[in-house]
């Protein structure tokens, strides 16, 4: 930033302040507001609004502990703001000084050193446990994320294993229903088979082959075919006696 002189300022100070309480503006009030603008890099909005809260005390439009607690904000929530964004560097040393020069805005505007001592003290433990709480959110984030990536590679974790077993479920599945269709198949043929030759059976060995597979249906052929035999012998008896009775060669006498 380039050198100024404390009446470069005046003008930019000035403008916040009405031209009545002007005259009432203690000359020692300049050289600290230089000194932090200086600290603060020359960075117009935030100046404009270090000056601007400045121009209300000097106006007693705040009361000391509303303009304290604006203070308290601007030191710890912009300045930290500045270091995030890289606007500017601002050591503790730094913080130190616009501090005193803060100390030394309050003794002119009447405030006893111990007041002051003590506001100072304040911004210092509001700094310090601004600190602590943004680190402690910090930590608080870091661990919520962390649960939060571990619960979601569990649940990727138990996608891709229900996935895979719903894999080998659709495989079995379609060789089970492959296997299902072969054996339908044969059963087909094996019906078809088996209906032509129960309507035209050339001989019960034929039948027995085809039954061979089905205890069933050779139950039921095995009785049939006992029927089938027990009333062939029943039939060649009788023709038997019929041929007998009828043959000329028979002896009446006999009888």
């Amino acid at each position: 930033m380039a050198t100024q002189s404390p009446l470069d300022i005046v003008p930019r100070v000035d403008k916040f302040w009405s031209p009545g309480n002007h005259s009432q503006t203690p000359s020692d009030f300049r050289y600290p507001l230089l000194i932090l603008e200086t600290l603060l890099g020359n960075q117009h909005v935030l100046v404009a609004e270090l000056y601007h809260w400045m121009g209300l005390i000097l106006q007693e439009q705040l009361e000391t502990q509303r303009a304290e607690q604006c203070f308290v904000k601007f030191l710890c929530n912009r300045y930290a703001l500045q270091r995030e964004q890289g606007g500017s560097t601002l050591q503790d040393s730094t913080v130190l000084q616009a501090e005193v020069s803060l100390s030394h805005l309050w003794q002119a505007q009447g405030i006893s050193s111990s007041r002051s001592f003590e506001m100072i003290r304040n911004l210092q433990e509001s700094r310090q446990y601004d600190g602590r709480l943004k680190k402690q959110k910090i930590g608080e984030s870091s661990i919520k994320l962390h649960f939060k990536l571990g619960y979601s590679q569990q649940k990727l974790e138990r996608s891709e294993a229900a996935e895979r077993e719903l894999h080998a479920m659709n495989k079995d599945l379609q060789n089970r229903n492959v296997g299902l269709k072969d054996w339908n198949k044969e059963l087909q043929a094996r019906h078809t088979v088996r209906s032509a030759t129960v309507i035209n059976p050339s001989s019960s060995e034929e039948l027995y082959m085809l039954c061979e597979d089905d205890n069933e249906l050779q139950t039921k052929l095995m009785n049939v075919t006992k029927t089938k035999d027990r009333a062939i012998k029943t039939l060649k008896k009788y023709h038997q006696q019929i041929k007998d009775l009828t043959s000329p060669d028979r002896d009446d006498s006999d009888g």
